[in-house]
Protein backbone atom coordinates (compact mmCIF):
# COMPACT_ATOMS: atom_id res chain seq x y z
CA UNK A 1 0.00 0.00 0.00
CA UNK A 2 1.25 3.49 -0.70
CA UNK A 3 2.14 6.08 2.37
CA UNK A 4 1.14 9.20 2.25
CA UNK A 5 4.94 10.52 1.90
CA UNK A 6 4.72 8.43 -1.44
CA UNK A 7 1.45 10.05 -3.25
CA UNK A 8 1.98 12.28 -6.33
CA UNK A 9 2.11 15.86 -5.17
CA UNK A 10 -1.13 17.57 -5.91
CA UNK A 11 -2.37 19.60 -9.16
CA UNK A 12 -2.73 23.05 -8.29
CA UNK A 13 -5.57 25.13 -9.03
CA UNK A 14 -4.69 26.34 -12.36
CA UNK A 15 -3.39 22.88 -14.06
CA UNK A 16 -6.66 21.24 -12.51
CA UNK A 17 -8.73 24.00 -14.49
CA UNK A 18 -6.27 23.36 -17.44
CA UNK A 19 -7.03 19.62 -17.37
CA UNK A 20 -10.81 20.41 -17.30
CA UNK A 21 -10.62 22.48 -20.37
CA UNK A 22 -8.28 20.00 -22.55
CA UNK A 23 -11.22 17.40 -21.84
CA UNK A 24 -13.22 19.64 -22.74
CA UNK A 25 -11.86 20.45 -26.16
CA UNK A 26 -10.94 16.75 -26.72
CA UNK A 27 -14.57 14.95 -26.03
CA UNK A 28 -16.66 17.93 -27.29
CA UNK A 29 -18.81 17.27 -24.10
CA UNK A 30 -22.06 19.35 -22.96
CA UNK A 31 -23.08 21.28 -19.76
CA UNK A 32 -23.76 17.79 -17.48
CA UNK A 33 -19.66 17.01 -17.76
CA UNK A 34 -18.82 20.35 -17.52
CA UNK A 35 -21.06 20.34 -14.06
CA UNK A 36 -19.25 17.36 -12.95
CA UNK A 37 -15.63 18.36 -13.73
CA UNK A 38 -15.94 21.40 -12.36
CA UNK A 39 -17.60 19.88 -9.40
CA UNK A 40 -14.90 17.44 -8.59
CA UNK A 41 -11.78 18.55 -9.82
CA UNK A 42 -11.63 22.38 -8.86
CA UNK A 43 -12.03 23.80 -5.67
CA UNK A 44 -14.95 25.63 -4.65
CA UNK A 45 -13.09 28.70 -4.01
CA UNK A 46 -12.02 29.06 -7.42
CA UNK A 47 -15.23 27.90 -8.74
CA UNK A 48 -17.32 30.69 -7.51
CA UNK A 49 -14.13 33.05 -8.35
CA UNK A 50 -14.55 32.13 -12.06
CA UNK A 51 -18.43 32.61 -11.49
CA UNK A 52 -18.89 35.83 -9.70
CA UNK A 53 -15.61 37.92 -11.18
CA UNK A 54 -17.90 38.51 -14.09
CA UNK A 55 -17.48 38.58 -17.73
CA UNK A 56 -14.88 40.86 -17.95
CA UNK A 57 -12.25 39.34 -15.45
CA UNK A 58 -12.93 35.68 -17.30
CA UNK A 59 -12.59 37.10 -20.76
CA UNK A 60 -8.83 39.15 -18.88
CA UNK A 61 -7.97 35.22 -17.51
CA UNK A 62 -9.20 33.57 -20.77
CA UNK A 63 -6.46 35.80 -23.14
CA UNK A 64 -3.65 34.81 -20.37
CA UNK A 65 -5.04 30.77 -20.20
CA UNK A 66 -4.64 31.12 -23.69
CA UNK A 67 -1.16 33.07 -24.38
CA UNK A 68 1.30 30.15 -24.85
CA UNK A 69 -0.38 28.23 -27.26
CA UNK A 70 -1.09 31.89 -29.34
CA UNK A 71 2.52 33.08 -28.24
CA UNK A 72 1.02 35.98 -26.27
CA UNK A 73 1.65 36.81 -22.73
CA UNK A 74 -0.67 38.01 -20.03
CA UNK A 75 -0.77 38.61 -16.81
CA UNK A 76 -3.25 36.15 -14.98
CA UNK A 77 -3.51 33.50 -17.14
CA UNK A 78 0.51 32.85 -18.02
CA UNK A 79 0.36 30.35 -15.42
CA UNK A 80 -2.73 28.25 -16.22
CA UNK A 81 -1.98 28.51 -20.01
CA UNK A 82 1.81 26.80 -19.38
CA UNK A 83 -0.10 23.97 -17.22
CA UNK A 84 -2.95 24.05 -19.97
CA UNK A 85 -0.18 24.06 -23.16
CA UNK A 86 2.03 20.92 -21.39
CA UNK A 87 -1.14 18.78 -20.98
CA UNK A 88 -2.49 19.18 -24.68
CA UNK A 89 0.96 18.63 -25.60
CA UNK A 90 1.01 15.15 -23.54
CA UNK A 91 -2.45 14.58 -24.52
CA UNK A 92 -1.82 15.05 -28.28
CA UNK A 93 1.31 12.70 -28.05
CA UNK A 94 -1.36 10.15 -26.48
CA UNK A 95 -3.46 10.58 -29.38
CA UNK A 96 -0.39 10.21 -31.86
CA UNK A 97 0.41 7.23 -30.11
CA UNK A 98 -2.58 5.83 -31.61
CA UNK A 99 -1.95 7.05 -35.34
CA UNK A 100 1.48 5.45 -34.74
CA UNK A 101 0.41 2.30 -33.56
CA UNK A 102 -1.60 1.97 -36.55
CA UNK A 103 0.90 3.30 -39.53
CA UNK A 104 3.18 0.80 -37.86
CA UNK A 105 1.15 -1.91 -38.49
CA UNK A 106 0.09 -0.67 -42.18
CA UNK A 107 3.89 -0.10 -42.97
CA UNK A 108 4.48 -3.86 -42.05
CA UNK A 109 1.57 -5.03 -43.77
CA UNK A 110 2.56 -2.89 -47.21
CA UNK A 111 6.02 -3.51 -47.07
CA UNK A 112 6.83 -6.43 -48.95
CA UNK A 113 6.50 -6.77 -52.77
CA UNK A 114 3.71 -9.33 -53.40
CA UNK A 115 2.97 -11.00 -56.89
CA UNK A 116 0.23 -12.55 -56.32
CA UNK A 117 -0.40 -15.81 -57.69
CA UNK A 118 3.65 -15.57 -58.93
CA UNK A 119 5.33 -19.24 -57.95
CA UNK A 120 8.72 -18.71 -58.27
CA UNK A 121 12.28 -18.97 -55.93
CA UNK A 122 12.03 -15.06 -54.77
CA UNK A 123 13.89 -13.85 -51.89
CA UNK A 124 12.14 -11.43 -49.94
CA UNK A 125 11.87 -8.38 -51.68
CA UNK A 126 10.77 -4.79 -50.47
CA UNK A 127 8.14 -2.87 -52.11
CA UNK A 128 10.26 0.31 -52.61
CA UNK A 129 13.41 -1.17 -54.47
CA UNK A 130 11.37 -2.79 -57.14
CA UNK A 131 8.12 -0.14 -57.35
CA UNK A 132 8.44 1.78 -60.83
CA UNK A 133 6.14 4.86 -60.93
CA UNK A 134 3.12 3.69 -63.59
CA UNK A 135 2.46 6.42 -65.80
CA UNK A 136 -1.39 7.32 -65.60
CA UNK A 137 -3.93 8.67 -68.18
CA UNK A 138 -5.80 11.17 -66.80
CA UNK A 139 -8.11 11.90 -69.68
CA UNK A 140 -8.60 8.40 -71.24
CA UNK A 141 -11.01 9.82 -74.16
CA UNK A 142 -8.25 11.76 -75.41
CA UNK A 143 -5.03 9.56 -75.34
CA UNK A 144 -2.64 11.27 -77.72
CA UNK A 145 -3.26 14.36 -75.21
CA UNK A 146 0.65 14.38 -73.66
CA UNK A 147 -0.82 16.75 -71.12
CA UNK A 148 -2.93 14.40 -69.67
CA UNK A 149 -0.44 11.63 -68.76
CA UNK A 150 0.37 12.49 -64.95
CA UNK A 151 2.02 10.15 -61.92
CA UNK A 152 -0.13 9.55 -58.89
CA UNK A 153 1.49 12.32 -57.10
CA UNK A 154 0.05 14.68 -59.45
CA UNK A 155 -3.23 14.09 -58.45
CA UNK A 156 -3.51 14.06 -54.27
CA UNK A 157 -3.52 16.47 -52.43
CA UNK A 158 -0.21 18.75 -52.28
CA UNK A 159 0.91 20.30 -48.87
CA UNK A 160 -0.16 23.76 -48.45
CA UNK A 161 -2.33 23.84 -51.74
CA UNK A 162 -5.97 24.23 -52.24
CA UNK A 163 -7.57 20.40 -52.77
CA UNK A 164 -8.14 19.80 -56.64
CA UNK A 165 -11.70 18.84 -56.50
CA UNK A 166 -11.13 17.18 -60.08
CA UNK A 167 -9.04 14.28 -58.44
CA UNK A 168 -10.36 14.08 -55.27
CA UNK A 169 -12.51 11.11 -56.04
CA UNK A 170 -10.13 8.94 -58.73
CA UNK A 171 -11.66 5.37 -60.16
CA UNK A 172 -8.04 3.91 -61.56
CA UNK A 173 -9.48 1.13 -64.48
CA UNK A 174 -6.92 -0.84 -66.40
CA UNK A 175 -6.26 -4.55 -67.07
CA UNK A 176 -4.91 -7.02 -65.21
CA UNK A 177 -1.37 -6.85 -64.29
CA UNK A 178 -0.85 -2.62 -64.88
CA UNK A 179 -0.40 -3.11 -61.03
CA UNK A 180 -3.49 -1.42 -59.50
CA UNK A 181 -2.59 -3.33 -56.32
CA UNK A 182 0.57 -2.57 -55.82
CA UNK A 183 -0.28 1.12 -56.43
CA UNK A 184 -2.62 1.48 -53.82
CA UNK A 185 -0.10 -0.51 -51.47
CA UNK A 186 2.80 1.74 -52.35
CA UNK A 187 0.58 4.79 -51.48
CA UNK A 188 -0.40 3.32 -48.14
CA UNK A 189 3.22 2.35 -47.41
CA UNK A 190 5.09 5.85 -48.20
CA UNK A 191 2.14 7.24 -46.00
CA UNK A 192 2.00 4.97 -43.31
CA UNK A 193 5.80 6.04 -43.35
CA UNK A 194 5.45 9.58 -43.95
CA UNK A 195 7.87 9.50 -47.35
CA UNK A 196 4.76 11.28 -48.87
CA UNK A 197 6.25 14.41 -48.19
CA UNK A 198 9.25 14.27 -50.00
CA UNK A 199 6.84 14.16 -53.18
CA UNK A 200 5.44 17.44 -51.53
CA UNK A 201 2.04 15.66 -51.03
CA UNK A 202 -0.36 16.81 -48.05
CA UNK A 203 -0.11 14.89 -44.42
CA UNK A 204 -3.33 12.28 -45.06
CA UNK A 205 -3.96 9.13 -43.09
CA UNK A 206 -4.28 6.02 -45.29
CA UNK A 207 -7.02 3.60 -45.28
CA UNK A 208 -6.56 0.31 -47.28
CA UNK A 209 -9.78 -1.62 -47.93
CA UNK A 210 -10.25 -5.27 -49.99
CA UNK A 211 -13.04 -5.34 -51.77
CA UNK A 212 -12.71 -9.04 -51.44
CA UNK A 213 -12.31 -8.64 -47.82
CA UNK A 214 -15.07 -6.71 -46.86
CA UNK A 215 -17.82 -6.99 -49.51
CA UNK A 216 -19.63 -9.42 -47.25
CA UNK A 217 -20.44 -6.97 -44.69
CA UNK A 218 -21.98 -4.44 -46.89
CA UNK A 219 -25.85 -4.53 -46.62
CA UNK A 220 -27.32 -1.66 -48.71
CA UNK A 221 -26.41 1.79 -49.79
CA UNK A 222 -25.74 3.28 -46.41
CA UNK A 223 -24.90 0.32 -44.12
CA UNK A 224 -22.57 -0.15 -42.93
CA UNK A 225 -21.09 3.51 -42.61
CA UNK A 226 -17.66 3.46 -43.64
CA UNK A 227 -16.38 4.51 -40.21
CA UNK A 228 -17.94 1.05 -39.02
CA UNK A 229 -16.33 -0.70 -41.56
CA UNK A 230 -12.22 0.57 -41.59
CA UNK A 231 -12.81 0.19 -37.78
CA UNK A 232 -13.50 -3.69 -38.74
CA UNK A 233 -11.18 -4.11 -41.24
CA UNK A 234 -8.43 -1.82 -39.24
CA UNK A 235 -8.94 -4.66 -36.23
CA UNK A 236 -7.73 -7.46 -38.07
CA UNK A 237 -4.07 -6.03 -38.76
CA UNK A 238 -1.36 -7.31 -36.67
CA UNK A 239 -1.50 -5.58 -33.16
CA UNK A 240 -4.18 -3.42 -34.11
CA UNK A 241 -6.96 -5.77 -32.24
CA UNK A 242 -6.71 -3.37 -29.08
CA UNK A 243 -6.17 -0.50 -30.61
CA UNK A 244 -8.07 2.42 -28.57
CA UNK A 245 -10.02 3.99 -31.41
CA UNK A 246 -13.54 3.72 -32.62
CA UNK A 247 -15.68 4.38 -35.19
CA UNK A 248 -16.26 8.32 -34.14
CA UNK A 249 -12.28 8.18 -34.50
CA UNK A 250 -12.09 7.32 -37.83
CA UNK A 251 -15.20 9.47 -38.83
CA UNK A 252 -13.85 12.47 -37.45
CA UNK A 253 -11.07 12.38 -39.45
CA UNK A 254 -13.39 11.60 -42.37
CA UNK A 255 -15.56 15.01 -42.07
CA UNK A 256 -12.17 16.81 -41.79
CA UNK A 257 -10.70 15.46 -44.86
CA UNK A 258 -7.76 14.13 -43.30
CA UNK A 259 -8.02 10.56 -44.98
CA UNK A 260 -7.11 8.66 -47.89
CA UNK A 261 -8.84 6.04 -48.41
CA UNK A 262 -8.66 3.27 -51.56
CA UNK A 263 -11.24 0.73 -52.19
CA UNK A 264 -8.93 -1.85 -54.12
CA UNK A 265 -10.31 -4.70 -56.93
CA UNK A 266 -14.15 -3.73 -57.40
CA UNK A 267 -13.73 -6.56 -59.78
CA UNK A 268 -13.50 -8.58 -57.12
CA UNK A 269 -16.88 -8.53 -55.85
CA UNK A 270 -19.09 -11.57 -57.44
CA UNK A 271 -21.36 -10.01 -60.50
CA UNK A 272 -24.45 -10.71 -58.12
CA UNK A 273 -23.16 -8.20 -55.88
CA UNK A 274 -21.38 -5.62 -57.32
CA UNK A 275 -24.60 -3.00 -58.34
CA UNK A 276 -24.81 -2.83 -54.87
CA UNK A 277 -21.48 -2.80 -53.71
CA UNK A 278 -20.34 -0.19 -56.34
CA UNK A 279 -24.19 1.97 -54.54
CA UNK A 280 -22.52 2.38 -51.46
CA UNK A 281 -19.14 3.14 -52.33
CA UNK A 282 -20.70 5.68 -54.00
CA UNK A 283 -22.62 6.71 -51.36
CA UNK A 284 -19.59 6.72 -49.09
CA UNK A 285 -17.32 8.77 -51.64
CA UNK A 286 -20.21 11.46 -51.31
CA UNK A 287 -19.76 12.08 -47.73
CA UNK A 288 -17.17 12.44 -46.83
CA UNK A 289 -14.65 15.39 -47.96
CA UNK A 290 -11.46 13.09 -48.02
CA UNK A 291 -8.99 11.68 -50.79
CA UNK A 292 -10.93 8.64 -52.37
CA UNK A 293 -9.35 6.50 -54.85
CA UNK A 294 -11.34 3.30 -56.38
CA UNK A 295 -9.58 0.38 -58.61
CA UNK A 296 -11.18 -2.25 -60.60
CA UNK A 297 -10.17 -3.93 -64.15
CA UNK A 298 -12.29 -2.19 -66.99
CA UNK A 299 -15.12 -5.11 -66.52
CA UNK A 300 -16.37 -4.78 -63.03
CA UNK A 301 -16.24 -0.64 -63.28
CA UNK A 302 -19.46 0.94 -64.36
CA UNK A 303 -19.68 4.37 -64.67
CA UNK A 304 -23.11 5.21 -64.55
CA UNK A 305 -23.02 4.26 -60.70
CA UNK A 306 -20.85 7.20 -59.97
CA UNK A 307 -20.81 10.77 -59.65
CA UNK A 308 -18.32 13.07 -59.51
CA UNK A 309 -15.57 10.71 -60.36
CA UNK A 310 -12.53 11.19 -62.29
CA UNK A 311 -11.58 8.25 -64.09
CA UNK A 312 -7.66 7.27 -65.00
CA UNK A 313 -6.54 4.40 -67.30
CA UNK A 314 -2.74 3.05 -66.32
CA UNK A 315 -0.19 3.54 -69.49
CA UNK A 316 1.93 0.63 -70.79
CA UNK A 317 5.57 0.73 -69.52
CA UNK A 318 7.48 2.61 -71.38
CA UNK A 319 11.39 1.96 -72.70
CA UNK A 320 12.69 3.94 -69.46
CA UNK A 321 9.56 1.97 -67.48
CA UNK A 322 11.30 -1.19 -68.47
CA UNK A 323 14.95 -0.12 -67.78
CA UNK A 324 14.04 1.50 -64.32
CA UNK A 325 12.71 -2.09 -63.52
CA UNK A 326 14.60 -4.49 -64.69
CA UNK A 327 18.02 -2.43 -63.11
CA UNK A 328 16.11 -2.27 -59.65
CA UNK A 329 14.95 -6.70 -60.01
CA UNK A 330 18.29 -7.09 -60.71
CA UNK A 331 19.98 -4.79 -58.23
CA UNK A 332 17.62 -6.28 -55.23
CA UNK A 333 18.00 -9.95 -56.53
CA UNK A 334 21.53 -10.34 -56.65
CA UNK A 335 22.03 -8.36 -53.51
CA UNK A 336 19.42 -10.70 -51.47
CA UNK A 337 20.39 -13.62 -53.16
CA UNK A 338 24.24 -13.55 -53.32
CA UNK A 339 25.54 -10.09 -52.23
CA UNK A 340 24.09 -10.06 -48.41
CA UNK A 341 24.96 -13.41 -47.54
CA UNK A 342 28.16 -13.24 -48.79
CA UNK A 343 29.12 -10.02 -47.34
CA UNK A 344 27.38 -11.21 -43.83
CA UNK A 345 29.81 -14.48 -43.80
CA UNK A 346 32.98 -12.74 -44.11
CA UNK A 347 31.96 -10.62 -41.29
CA UNK A 348 33.15 -14.23 -39.42
CA UNK A 349 36.46 -13.67 -41.24
CA UNK A 350 39.99 -11.78 -39.58
CA UNK A 351 39.52 -8.38 -39.92
CA UNK A 352 41.93 -8.37 -43.17
CA UNK A 353 39.89 -10.49 -45.07
CA UNK A 354 36.11 -9.23 -44.17
CA UNK A 355 34.25 -7.28 -46.89
CA UNK A 356 32.45 -4.22 -46.51
CA UNK A 357 28.92 -3.00 -46.99
CA UNK A 358 30.25 -0.71 -49.18
CA UNK A 359 32.20 -3.00 -51.30
CA UNK A 360 29.98 -5.59 -51.25
CA UNK A 361 27.05 -3.13 -52.62
CA UNK A 362 29.35 -1.51 -55.27
CA UNK A 363 30.28 -5.01 -56.22
CA UNK A 364 26.30 -5.96 -56.48
CA UNK A 365 25.36 -2.71 -58.35
CA UNK A 366 28.51 -3.37 -61.08
CA UNK A 367 26.50 -7.19 -61.50
CA UNK A 368 23.27 -5.73 -61.41
CA UNK A 369 23.71 -3.10 -64.05
CA UNK A 370 25.58 -5.77 -66.46
CA UNK A 371 22.55 -8.23 -66.30
CA UNK A 372 19.90 -5.82 -66.89
CA UNK A 373 21.57 -4.19 -69.86
CA UNK A 374 22.21 -7.35 -71.33
CA UNK A 375 18.69 -8.41 -70.44
CA UNK A 376 17.27 -5.08 -71.92
CA UNK A 377 19.25 -5.86 -74.47
CA UNK A 378 17.81 -8.87 -75.43
CA UNK A 379 14.07 -8.24 -74.86
CA UNK A 380 14.53 -4.65 -77.22
CA UNK A 381 15.80 -6.69 -80.13
CA UNK A 382 13.21 -9.31 -79.96
CA UNK A 383 9.80 -7.31 -81.22
CA UNK A 384 7.48 -10.06 -79.66
CA UNK A 385 9.19 -9.64 -76.02
CA UNK A 386 9.20 -5.91 -76.24
CA UNK A 387 5.35 -5.62 -77.11
CA UNK A 388 4.58 -8.48 -74.25
CA UNK A 389 6.90 -6.64 -71.50
CA UNK A 390 4.18 -3.68 -71.52
CA UNK A 391 2.93 -3.79 -67.65
CA UNK A 392 4.39 -4.50 -64.30
CA UNK A 393 3.08 -8.11 -64.17
CA UNK A 394 4.57 -9.11 -67.34
CA UNK A 395 8.20 -7.65 -66.95
CA UNK A 396 8.29 -9.38 -63.88
CA UNK A 397 7.62 -12.69 -65.27
CA UNK A 398 10.15 -12.01 -67.58
CA UNK A 399 12.56 -10.70 -65.24
CA UNK A 400 12.13 -13.83 -62.71
CA UNK A 401 12.33 -16.43 -65.78
CA UNK A 402 15.16 -16.06 -67.01
CA UNK A 403 18.60 -15.83 -64.91
CA UNK A 404 21.50 -13.44 -66.02
CA UNK A 405 23.01 -13.60 -69.63
CA UNK A 406 20.60 -16.36 -70.45
CA UNK A 407 19.72 -16.52 -74.19
CA UNK A 408 15.95 -14.91 -74.60
CA UNK A 409 14.63 -16.56 -77.57
CA UNK A 410 15.72 -19.77 -76.52
CA UNK A 411 13.70 -19.59 -73.70
CA UNK A 412 10.43 -18.01 -75.06
CA UNK A 413 8.17 -21.26 -74.60
CA UNK A 414 9.29 -21.17 -71.00
CA UNK A 415 8.19 -17.92 -70.79
CA UNK A 416 4.67 -17.98 -72.32
CA UNK A 417 4.36 -21.42 -70.00
CA UNK A 418 4.75 -19.55 -66.97
CA UNK A 419 3.12 -16.64 -68.10
CA UNK A 420 -0.13 -19.25 -68.51
CA UNK A 421 0.14 -20.28 -65.50
CA UNK A 422 0.37 -17.19 -63.45
CA UNK A 423 -3.03 -15.79 -65.59
CA UNK A 424 -4.96 -19.12 -66.04
CA UNK A 425 -4.46 -20.72 -62.65
CA UNK A 426 -2.72 -19.24 -60.07
CA UNK A 427 -3.32 -15.62 -59.84
CA UNK A 428 -7.47 -16.13 -60.19
CA UNK A 429 -7.25 -18.39 -57.30
CA UNK A 430 -5.06 -15.93 -55.26
CA UNK A 431 -7.90 -13.25 -55.68
CA UNK A 432 -11.21 -15.92 -55.79
CA UNK A 433 -11.77 -14.77 -58.62
CA UNK A 434 -11.89 -18.69 -60.57
CA UNK A 435 -12.18 -19.38 -63.96
CA UNK A 436 -14.97 -21.85 -64.67
CA UNK A 437 -12.38 -23.97 -65.88
CA UNK A 438 -9.79 -23.72 -63.69
CA UNK A 439 -6.86 -26.11 -64.57
CA UNK A 440 -4.53 -24.28 -66.70
CA UNK A 441 -3.83 -28.27 -68.91
CA UNK A 442 -7.29 -27.88 -69.76
CA UNK A 443 -8.01 -24.41 -70.80
CA UNK A 444 -4.40 -23.58 -72.36
CA UNK A 445 -5.07 -26.31 -75.15
CA UNK A 446 -8.57 -24.43 -75.68
CA UNK A 447 -6.69 -21.25 -76.14
CA UNK A 448 -3.83 -23.18 -78.33
CA UNK A 449 -6.85 -23.91 -80.46
CA UNK A 450 -7.58 -19.93 -80.87
CA UNK A 451 -4.30 -19.14 -81.95
CA UNK A 452 -3.91 -21.90 -84.31
CA UNK A 453 -7.16 -20.52 -85.82
CA UNK A 454 -5.81 -16.72 -85.73
CA UNK A 455 -2.50 -17.79 -87.46
CA UNK A 456 -4.14 -20.30 -90.25
CA UNK A 457 -6.48 -17.34 -91.05
CA UNK A 458 -4.15 -15.03 -91.22
CA UNK A 459 -6.37 -12.74 -88.63
CA UNK A 460 -5.57 -10.66 -85.73
CA UNK A 461 -8.75 -10.21 -84.37
CA UNK A 462 -11.97 -11.95 -84.16
CA UNK A 463 -15.61 -11.55 -83.47
CA UNK A 464 -17.18 -13.68 -79.92
CA UNK A 465 -19.03 -15.74 -82.55
CA UNK A 466 -16.15 -16.68 -84.62
CA UNK A 467 -13.98 -17.64 -81.49
CA UNK A 468 -16.71 -19.49 -79.89
CA UNK A 469 -16.89 -21.73 -83.62
CA UNK A 470 -13.77 -22.15 -83.26
CA UNK A 471 -13.21 -23.34 -80.16
CA UNK A 472 -16.24 -25.26 -79.36
CA UNK A 473 -14.94 -28.67 -80.33
CA UNK A 474 -12.30 -28.40 -78.52
CA UNK A 475 -14.01 -27.19 -75.41
CA UNK A 476 -16.55 -29.96 -75.48
CA UNK A 477 -13.45 -32.34 -74.81
CA UNK A 478 -12.61 -30.69 -71.55
CA UNK A 479 -14.24 -32.03 -68.05
CA UNK A 480 -16.67 -29.29 -66.48
CA UNK A 481 -17.38 -27.97 -70.17
CA UNK A 482 -21.13 -28.30 -69.72
CA UNK A 483 -20.97 -25.27 -67.19
CA UNK A 484 -19.82 -23.14 -69.90
CA UNK A 485 -20.59 -22.21 -73.17
CA UNK A 486 -17.78 -21.17 -75.39
CA UNK A 487 -18.65 -17.41 -75.89
CA UNK A 488 -18.84 -17.25 -72.16
CA UNK A 489 -15.53 -18.67 -71.76
CA UNK A 490 -14.03 -15.81 -73.83
CA UNK A 491 -15.71 -13.63 -71.89
CA UNK A 492 -13.91 -15.26 -68.87
CA UNK A 493 -10.56 -15.40 -70.59
CA UNK A 494 -11.19 -11.60 -71.13
CA UNK A 495 -12.42 -10.23 -67.78
CA UNK A 496 -10.49 -12.92 -65.44
CA UNK A 497 -7.25 -14.02 -66.63
CA UNK A 498 -6.65 -10.75 -68.97
CA UNK A 499 -5.12 -12.69 -72.14
CA UNK A 500 -7.87 -11.47 -74.60
CA UNK A 501 -8.15 -7.61 -75.14
CA UNK A 502 -12.04 -6.30 -76.28
CA UNK A 503 -15.74 -6.42 -75.28
CA UNK A 504 -17.73 -9.17 -75.86
CA UNK A 505 -20.16 -7.98 -78.66
CA UNK A 506 -16.83 -5.93 -79.97
CA UNK A 507 -13.55 -7.59 -81.87
CA UNK A 508 -11.20 -10.23 -79.93
CA UNK A 509 -7.12 -10.25 -79.97
CA UNK A 510 -4.64 -11.46 -77.60
CA UNK A 511 -3.63 -8.97 -75.17
CA UNK A 512 0.08 -8.94 -76.57
CA UNK A 513 -0.69 -8.40 -80.30
CA UNK A 514 -0.66 -5.22 -80.01
CA UNK A 515 2.50 -4.51 -81.89
CA UNK A 516 2.80 -2.73 -85.17
CA UNK A 517 5.09 -5.17 -86.22
CA UNK A 518 3.12 -8.17 -87.72
CA UNK A 519 5.97 -10.37 -87.75
CA UNK A 520 6.12 -10.09 -83.84
CA UNK A 521 2.23 -10.96 -83.09
CA UNK A 522 2.66 -13.86 -85.36
CA UNK A 523 5.97 -14.98 -83.14
CA UNK A 524 3.75 -14.16 -80.27
CA UNK A 525 0.81 -16.77 -81.28
CA UNK A 526 3.22 -19.23 -82.81
CA UNK A 527 4.62 -19.30 -79.10
CA UNK A 528 1.11 -20.04 -77.44
CA UNK A 529 0.63 -22.86 -79.58
CA UNK A 530 4.02 -24.07 -79.14
CA UNK A 531 3.16 -24.67 -75.89
CA UNK A 532 1.27 -27.93 -76.29
CA UNK A 533 5.35 -29.53 -76.88
CA UNK A 534 5.83 -28.58 -73.31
Amino acid sequence: MTSPDNQPPKPTPSEQFSDVLIKLLITGSGGSTLYFLFSEQIPSALIALLVTSGATLLTSFGQGLMAPLKKVSNKWGTKAGTAAATRADSTLENWSGIDAKYLKALQAYCYALEVEGFKADLPPLELKEIFVPIRLDSDPNNPTDADSIKRIWDLLPRDKQLVNERYRRLAIIAAPGYGKTTLTRYLTLNYADQAHKQFGAADRLPILLLFRAMHGQIQNEQTPPLPELILSQVSKLPRCQDLEVSAQWFKQRLDQGKCLVMFDGLDEVPNARREQISKWVNWQMQAYPSQFILTSRPHGYDSSLFQGIARVGILDFTVKDKEAFINKWYRAMLWHKKWETLWQRSQRQPDGQQLSEVQARAQCEDEAVKAANELMGQIVRTPALNDLAKNPLLVTIIAATYEAFEYLPDKRVKLYKKMFDLLLENRPYRRETKLTIAAVEESQPVLQQLAFKLTETGQEKFTPKQGSKWIADRLAQVELSELIKPKDFLKEIQTVAGLLAGEEGELYEFTHNNSPDRKAREIARKAIQALRFC
